[in-house]
Parts: C-alpha cells; sequence; structure tokens
C-alpha cells in the first residue's frame, strides 16, 4: 500500500490493528487460563507479554510514515485552545497581520495585472513604440517627423508594419455635437495590433491613399482630404444603437467626414493617455479609431507604433532607424532635420507600464515595509509569551518532549496565527482592490482588471506560511532559553541580557524600517507641492475654459479676416457682466528656436509655440517676470515679437547673465507671415514670463518631465479661426455659459466645446499624483502607528520585567525624575540607532522612488529631517506611558512582587 493510502485510511487501519492486537491478547488470555492462572493473572501476563497495546500501536504508526499526521494535528487543536484562551493577544496579532498581509495582496494584484500581464494583442512582444524625443531630456514629450516615418517605410527591413498613433478629443454630429476620444492610425488595425474588427472591415489600402491630413501635425502646403473611414469601440456601438445598418454611415468628427466601417472587438484597447478635459479619470479607451495620412512635412506630439518580424530583437530595430534616421539628417535642411531629438524605440508593454511601473514598485515596497514592521511588532509579543512560558517548556521537557516537538508546537501556533491573519488579509485585499479599481483619480494602464485570481493567493500563502516561520524562529533565536533552569524562576525574575538585547534591537528594527516609506511619502509630499507651487505661475480661480471649433466658412476666411471675427467674438465675450478677460490660444508643434549671438547647445529643447490673443495673460493669469506683454502694435511689428517662459530664458542661462537679459534679444521660429509659412523669421523677445506645464492646460498629455520651453505670439501672425477659449470672471463662470455658447454659435458652424473650469481641470491633471501620495502616505501612517504600538508595548513590558528593580531604585531614594530619565533616555538611543540605520537604508534605496519626484531631489534635506523628527516625537511619545507608570510605582508593591 502506498503512503498516501495509508494516511487516508489510517482510521481503517487503525481499527484493523486493534481488533487484531486485542484478537491475540484475547487468545494469550485463553492460553494462560487453560495453565491454570487466575483471569486477573492471565490478562495480566499476556499483556506483560505484549509489552504494552499502546506502546505496539505506536510501533505500527511509527512503522506506516503517517504518526506525524496525527501529532500535527493535535499540535493544531491545542493551538486553537491556546489561542482562543488568549483572545486580546490573538486579535492583536491576526489583526496586524491582516493589515500587512491584505495591502500586500492588493499590491501584487496590481503588479500582476499591469506590469506581469502580457498586452492583449497576437504576439505582443513584437509590438514597440517609436517617438523622438527632446535630446536634452527635458522634457517627455513624444514626437512624430513625417520625413523620418517615410524614410523608415521605404528603408527598414526590421518591420512588418508601421503605423502613427495620435489621440485627442474631438466633436462628433453636426447638430448636436458630443465630445469623444479618437485615434488615428495610418496602418490597418490588422497589421499593426492583429486585431480585426468583429463587424464590418478593416482599413484598407486604398483608405489611406486620400485619407484626412492627422490632426495636430503641421503640414503646410499638403493636399489634405475632407472625408475618411472610422471604425466605432464596442461602446460607442452599443451607444448609437447597436444596428449593423450604422456601417457606411457618415459621422462628422470636427469638420471632417468619416464612413463608418467596423466596430471593434468589446475587450480591444489601444495603447492610449487619458484626455484632462474629459475630467478626473477620465477613460483611457478611444470611441474611434480614424484613418489619417502623415505628410512628409509633418511634426506634432505622437508617435508611431511597429510590429517587428519574426525574430527581430528591439535593439536591432533602433539601430537601423536610428542610422537611416541620421543618413536622412545629412540630406536635410536644419530645419527640416531631427538632429536636436533623440530616437527612443521599446516594446510597447514597456511604453504601457513604465510610467505606472515606479510608481507601483514604490507602493509595493511601502507596503511591504507594513509587513516587516507588523512582524517585528509580534515578535515582540511572542518574545514576551515565550518568557513567560519558559516554566511550561521546561515541565514538557522534563516530560520527555523533545526540541524538534516543542519548535513544531510553536511553529503550529504561528501558523494558526498567521493563517486568521492571511484569512483577513485576503478579505482586506479584496477591498483594496475594488477601492483601486473603481477610483477614478488613478491613471495606471490596465489596473481595472485587476482581481484576486489564483495568482494573487498563491502569493498570499506563500506571504502566510514565510510569515508564520518567521514567527516562530525568531522569538526562539531571542529567547534562547535555559529550559533546565527555567523551572527555578519566578514571575517576577529579570530578564536576562540576552532578551533585553532582543527587544532594543526590535525596536531599533521597527524603527528603522518605518523611516523609509516615511521618507518616501514625504518626498511624494514635498514632490506634489512642488507641482503645486509651479501651478502658482497661472491663477485658474473663476477661469473657463472651453474649445471653439470653427465652421468650414471660417476656417476658408482670408487671415485678416480670420483676425477680425475673432477679436469680435472676445469683444462680444467681454462685455457679459462679470467678464474681466477673455482670450484665445493655440498651440503650435516647436522646434528649437535659438538665440542671435549666444551659442546653439548642442541638445536643444524642444520648444512649444503658443498662438495667443493680446489679453491671454490677464485671461490666463500667467505671471509676467520681465519685459512688457503684447500691445496692439506688436501685431504689425517688424519684425515680429515674442513673450518666452523662464524656462526658455534659463535654457541660456549660461551663456547671458541673467534670463532677464534675455529680453531684447532675437530669436528664430516658424512664424514668417503667412504668405511663407515655411520660412524661419527673425523674432524679438520683449518679455519674460513665469512657467506652467502645457499639459495641465489640456495641450499635451502631462508631462512629469520639467515645464517644456515656451514661446508666446501675437495672434495676428496665425489668425484663428477658432482655438481654446479662456473667459476670467468676478463670479463662478458656470452661469455664464449659456450667454458664451450663444455667443459662439451664432457664427455659422461654431461650436463651444469641452466646457470645464480651469481650476478643475489643473486638479484633474495632478490627482493622479495626489492619489499616489496619498497611497503612500496612508501606508507610512499605518507603518507610524505600528510603530508607535510596538515601541510602547516593548517599553511597557521591559518596565513589567524590571518592576522590582525600579521599586528598589525608589526605596534606596531614586526620584520619580530619575526614573523618567532612564527610561526616556533609554529611549533615545534606540531612536538615534534607528533613525541613523533608517536613513542610511532610505538613501540607499532612493534611486527607487526618483524617477517619481518632480523638482525633489530623492535625498531632499527637508523631507529627511522633518520625517525625523516625526518619528522621534512619536516614539518619546510611545515611551512617555510605560515612563509614567514606572514612575508612580510603589515601591512596597514592586518589591512583594512574585
Amino acid at each position: 500500500m502506498k503512503w498516501w493510502q495509508r494516511l487516508v485510511q489510517r482510521h481503517r487501519l487503525e481499527r484493523e490493528l486493534d481488533a487484531e492486537l486485542r484478537f491475540h491478547c484475547e487468545q494469550q488470555v485463553k492460553a494462560n487460563l487453560r495453565d491454570g492462572m487466575s483471569e486477573g493473572e492471565a490478562r495480566r501476563r499476556a499483556l506483560a507479554e505484549f509489552g504494552g497495546l499502546e506502546q505496539v500501536k505506536e510501533e505500527c504508526r511509527d512503522a506506516r510514515g503517517t504518526r506525524w499526521v496525527d501529532e500535527t494535528a493535535q499540535d493544531l487543536r491545542y493551538a486553537f485552545r491556546l489561542l482562543l484562551k488568549d483572545r486580546s493577544f490573538t486579535f492583536v496579532a491576526a489583526a496586524t497581520l491582516a493589515i500587512g498581509i491584505g495591502v500586500n495582496t492588493a499590491m501584487f494584484s496590481v503588479i500582476e495585472s499591469v506590469l506581469l500581464e502580457p498586452l492583449p494583442y497576437p504576439h505582443p512582444e513584437r509590438l514597440v513604440w517609436i517617438s523622438e524625443r527632446d535630446a536634452a531630456a527635458t522634457s517627455s514629450l513624444a514626437l512624430v517627423f513625417g520625413d523620418d516615418l517615410e524614410a523608415w517605410r521605404s528603408r527598414s527591413e526590421s518591420f512588418a508594419a508601421l503605423s502613427v498613433l495620435l489621440t485627442g478629443d474631438a466633436t462628433m454630429g453636426a447638430d448636436e455635437p458630443v465630445q469623444v476620444r479618437v485615434a488615428c492610425l495610418s496602418e490597418s488595425l490588422t497589421r499593426v495590433f492583429g486585431v480585426a474588427p468583429v463587424i464590418g472591415r478593416d482599413f484598407l489600402p486604398q483608405d489611406f491613399e486620400h485619407a484626412p491630413q492627422a490632426p495636430g501635425l503641421r503640414a503646410s502646403g499638403e493636399n489634405r482630404s475632407d472625408t475618411g473611414v472610422a471604425v466605432l469601440s464596442d461602446r460607442l456601438f452599443r451607444r448609437l444603437g447597436g444596428h449593423p445598418r450604422l456601417l457606411g454611415e457618415p459621422v462628422q468628427i470636427g469638420n471632417v467626414r468619416y464612413a463608418i466601417v467596423g466596430v471593434l472587438p468589446p475587450s480591444y484597447r489601444l495603447p492610449v493617455a487619458p484626455s484632462l478635459q474629459l475630467g478626473v479619470g477620465a477613460r483611457t479607451d478611444v470611441d474611434l479609431v480614424l484613418n489619417a495620412t502623415v505628410g512628409r512635412a509633418s511634426r506634432g506630439p505622437g508617435a508611431v507604433l511597429g510590429r517587428l518580424k519574426p525574430g527581430v530583437p528591439v535593439d536591432t530595430a533602433f539601430a537601423e532607424l536610428e542610422g537611416i534616421r541620421q543618413a536622412a539628417n545629412r540630406s536635410r535642411t536644419k530645419d527640416e532635420a531631427s538632429a536636436g531629438l533623440r530616437l527612443q524605440v521599446m516594446s510597447l508593454h514597456d511604453h504601457v507600464v513604465g510610467a505606472a511601473r515606479r510608481v507601483l514598485l514604490v507602493l509595493w515596497a511601502s507596503v511591504g515595509f507594513v509587513l516587516l514592521i507588523g512582524c517585528v511588532n509580534i515578535v515582540s509579543l511572542l518574545l514576551a509569551r515565550s518568557i513567560a512560558r519558559q516554566r511550561e517548556t521546561a515541565i514538557r521537557t522534563a516530560l520527555g518532549a523533545g526540541r524538534w516537538r516543542l519548535v513544531r508546537q510553536m511553529l503550529a501556533e504561528n501558523m494558526v496565527l498567521a493563517l486568521a491573519g492571511g484569512l483577513g488579509g485576503v478579505a482586506l485585499g479584496y477591498a483594496v482592490v475594488r477601492l483601486l479599481t473603481q477610483t477614478s483619480a488613478i491613471d495606471v494602464p490596465r489596473l481595472p482588471d485587476a482581481t484576486l485570481n489564483a495568482k494573487v493567493l498563491l502569493f498570499s500563502a506563500a506571504v502566510c506560511a514565510i510569515s508564520g516561520i518567521v514567527l516562530s524562529v525568531m522569538p526562539a533565536l531571542g529567547s534562547g532559553a535555559n529550559l533546565g533552569g527555567s523551572l527555578k524562576t519566578g514571575a517576577g525574575t529579570t530578564p536576562s541580557a540576552r532578551v533585553r538585547r532582543w527587544h532594543s534591537a526590535l525596536v531599533i528594527c521597527e524603527l528603522a524600517l518605518a523611516l523609509i516609506p516615511l521618507t518616501g511619502a514625504g518626498l511624494m509630499l514635498r514632490s506634489l507641492w512642488q507641482v503645486r507651487s509651479e501651478g502658482a505661475a497661472l491663477s485658474p480661480h473663476r477661469v473657463l475654459a472651453a474649445r471653439i471649433e470653427s465652421g468650414t466658412a471660417q476656417s476658408a476666411l482670408a487671415p485678416a479676416d480670420k483676425l477680425r471675427h475673432g477679436d469680435q467674438l472676445l469683444a462680444e465675450i467681454e462685455s457679459l457682466p462679470a467678464v474681466r478677460a477673455a482670450a484665445l490660444w493655440s498651440v503650435t508643434f516647436g522646434f528649437p528656436a535659438g538665440i542671435s549671438g549666444v551659442p546653439q547647445r548642442e541638445n536643444a529643447a524642444v520648444t512649444m509655440w503658443f498662438n495667443v490673443s493680446l489679453r491671454y495673460r490677464e485671461a490666463s493669469g500667467v505671471r509676467l517676470l520681465a519685459g512688457r506683454w503684447f500691445t496692439e502694435r506688436d501685431r504689425t511689428a517688424t519684425p515680429p515679437v515674442v513673450v518666452v517662459s523662464e524656462r526658455f530664458a534659463r535654457s541660456f542661462s549660461a551663456d547671458l547673465p541673467n534670463p532677464e537679459s534675455i529680453v531684447g534679444r532675437t530669436t528664430f521660429g516658424p512664424l514668417a507671415p503667412p504668405e511663407a509659412p515655411d520660412r524661419v523669421a527673425p523674432m524679438t523677445i520683449i518679455g519674460v514670463v513665469s512657467d506652467f506645464r502645457s499639459g495641465r492646460l489640456g495641450i499635451l498629455q502631462p508631462d512629469d518631465a520639467n515645464a517644456l520651453p515656451q514661446v508666446f505670439f501675437p495672434d495676428a501672425l496665425r489668425p484663428m479661426a477658432g482655438g481654446e477659449l479662456l473667459v476670467r470672471t468676478a463670479s463662478s463662470p458656470l452661469g455664464l455659459v449659456p450667454s458664451i455658447r450663444s455667443i459662439v454659435q451664432s457664427r455659422p458652424g461654431a461650436r463651444l466645446m469641452a466646457v470645464r473650469q480651469l481650476d478643475a481641470q489643473l486638479s484633474a491633471a495632478l490627482a493622479p499624483r495626489r492619489f499616489n501620495t496619498l497611497l503612500i502616505g496612508a501606508f507610512a501612517t499605518i507603518a507610524l502607528l505600528l510603530t508607535m504600538l510596538g515601541v510602547s508595548g516593548v517599553l511597557q513590558y521591559a518596565v513589567a520585567q524590571r518592576t522590582q528593580e525600579i521599586g528598589l531604585r525608589l526605596a534606596l531614594g531614586a526620584r520619580q525624575a530619575d526614573i523618567l530619565r532612564m527610561i526616556l533616555l533609554h529611549t533615545v538611543l534606540l531612536v538615534v540607532a534607528g533613525v541613523a540605520i533608517g536613513v542610511g537604508a532610505s538613501a540607499a534605496l532612493s534611486k527607487l522612488i526618483g524617477g517619481v519626484l518632480y523638482g525633489v531631489t530623492p535625498t531632499d534635506p527637508t523631507a529627511y529631517v522633518a520625517v525625523t523628527l516625526l518619528l522621534v516625537a512619536v516614539a518619546v511619545v510611545a515611551a512617555y506611558v510605560p515612563a509614567r507608570r514606572a514612575m508612580h510605582l510603589d515601591p512596597m508593591v514592586a518589591l512583594r512582587r512574585d
């Protein structure tokens, strides 16, 4: 019979063994009776010859190899009774473990869904993200150069498909337009992603021969089509009725008409960023995928998606694309070349999760420290219990229990405790995962897919098992009990020096562990404050932001007529009651700009060029730092005049006395007269304004590197038919929306879209960073509270164990202040040691959090000093309670303690 069969059938085997032994025993009794013995003597002699039935049974169980199962069950039953007897300890320990295991389970669930799961496309490892970025690394803005894309398509041997990917917000419909999220591709979905529409068809090659120009890319002098084809998302398809007859129907996106040709699968998602204009927690999927063409002269924010041929590594593709780009740049003019930018090629998975990776790892590290601190707390409690149970352990040893038997009993108790904490942790983890997946402020790709699947439950089980083993081993090492001498100890015996050292080491360890997440939370808080303070460059309170989409008739107006219509529109809006200022603005892709008389830097920054009306400064609240703002005469100034941002000025500060000295200098940019739009023109700098992140206004996706250098020029150089609208009011701006909408829509074909309050939009841009800071702060607070309870508990135990010593000191004349000083001095020494280790560990781990900070170094002294003082204060408060108790001990009562 195999071992597992003996294990499963052990109860039947026990019954058979018992019956067989009784049979043989009875047979021997009968034989003894036949020999003339009395019944009692016959039974006694039979049992003596067998050597004891229970002893024989034990030998048979050992031979079967299943005895340990029964003993383990016995240990577990004893552990349950013991833990139920001490309910307060069991509750505190299990709750502490549940908190630590729960938050770790939740974070692993998120990490497994976001970082470990492959993308939901066929052969996702072959998908790559290609972009060109600022070579000076002052911005993470991804760019598309049509010239480079055309060169890659014609010369690359590594790719099966290359497509531009542009995303943005647009209006759908003519009579009652609605806001939608769109993505533009220049290749079919099947060739790039390997996913075909479930209804209708994919894009065909002929769809791209006369496709509309991709929005957001500067492409002067190129033909543009006013018709295209679109593939709907499953959600939008159902919102429009979900009937197949929608295929072939036209839909108007902006000023372009698209024919619906297909519907995406319900689970299909494009790797796009959320829209700030749709508010906090805007979804990251799209409503429509549009066909688009990218001309050779096209430039603007965006990226290229590529599907590698089988067997081609990313490094090989990068080397090939960079070689093609460098060769093409040698034959281009300085304005046409992309030499000021660096090429970046990465797997699509790395791009999708790249921004979230560091944040999630920081959060996971934080909850890991929470679990470690909880375990240290429980080890302290278990060490105290092991000292209290030394007499019980000695008695069991004297009765024949071996060391392994005692260790196994302790392991059983702690495994039951870990199991209780693990079950509570899984329940807590489930609640935290639901909270995270349903919280709209979190901008993490694929987070809604997080769940407690089999992998996550296995992780929780592993954490439970490891916790149980740690909780068993550490107290045994710490107690170091002399079992033979434990029978002589009394309840009031002062603990050994070894135990006191272990308690001190646990306090130091707890303080050091607590300082690490506290430092991370402090750095994140400082970073959030830095971002918010940068927002002081704008005054967003009581400012209405919207987008004006012009009709076809207005878009076809001559530049002078566009300028006049824009001025009339703004004048009518400013005539409304409570309106203080109104302005139109737009942004165009900007390439590096030099300054006359100042050497051009090798890695020049990408520059954003803002087309603004004259009252833009009053409407936005941007602060003027030097020089002046535009006036009416600047519209016709020759050469043109511009205002630059502080970041732009600082980019040349090494070659100028100070940023203000840039005023009066000449720069160059794409602002020649409209009749020659492609020619680079000289411009005079007349002012410097404070920095602000353009992503906050919804111009670009949020840029968590540095603010982009910005150049502002008057609208007369590039008159706008529509654009972004800012309206500053003296009261709540939402009440003026109907009046403003009426004024805008009185123009033929014009529509007011994406209406929002600017302060709400800025808050939406900060929501992910704010929520991440809140999460890390919450975990750090839990760690701090656990540390406070742990330090207080250890010191209370130490005071209780030293009751006779303290009573003797008081009886010999020590003052209460002396007792307080003794305990607090001991605490301060432990805190100093813990802080020193914690600061060193935090500095060593600073690289982990450096990538998620903004404007703050990972070794920021302000954050370190603040959290250190907080930890010291908490430790002193935790020590005061047991110290106060020791001060008020009655010496007579203390000395009589057993």
